[in-house]
């Protein structure tokens, strides 16, 4: 992991229940947990359909896409009660920090929402994952 990644994902990404930053590899350069999908979620922004049918998996649980607007993909957990729903959320740069597509996922607990979680992550992801 890259210490000043790190540190700069830790501060800014302190609302998320959940984050990793990693490139189409697998490697994490950042996280907060031990995210096993990243494959699967590196393919995400792939196709459309697919993503919107199957989702998005985050430390084990399916997120249903509601948005899909590359290098953007968000959506929610469904089921029981809305106000304990979980968001998740993925961008994409296409020239990371290791010279390939590089992705920041997170998740966010209520009362966060993907109208203040996804600028965030799309901002730290422009400004301190894509290569210069």
């Amino acid at each position: 992991m890259t210490s000043n990644l790190s540190s700069v994902a830790k501060d800014t990404l302190k609302d998320c229940a959940k984050y990793a930053i990693f490139d189409q590899t697998g490697a994490v350069l950042a996280a907060n947990y031990q995210p096993a999908e990243l494959q699967a979620l590196a393919r995400l922004l792939d196709d459309r359909d697919s993503a919107i049918r199957n989702g998005m998996t985050v430390d084990g649980r399916r997120h249903e896409v509601h948005r899909f607007h590359p290098p953007l993909a968000y959506g929610r957990t469904m089921g029981g009660a809305p106000e304990a729903s979980v968001g998740a959320a993925l961008c994409k740069v296409e020239r990371g920090l290791t010279g390939q597509p590089c992705f920041g996922v997170i998740t966010y607990n209520m009362p966060n929402l993907s109208a203040r979680m996804v600028p965030i992550l799309q901002q730290l992801c422009e400004q301190h994952l894509k290569a210069n």
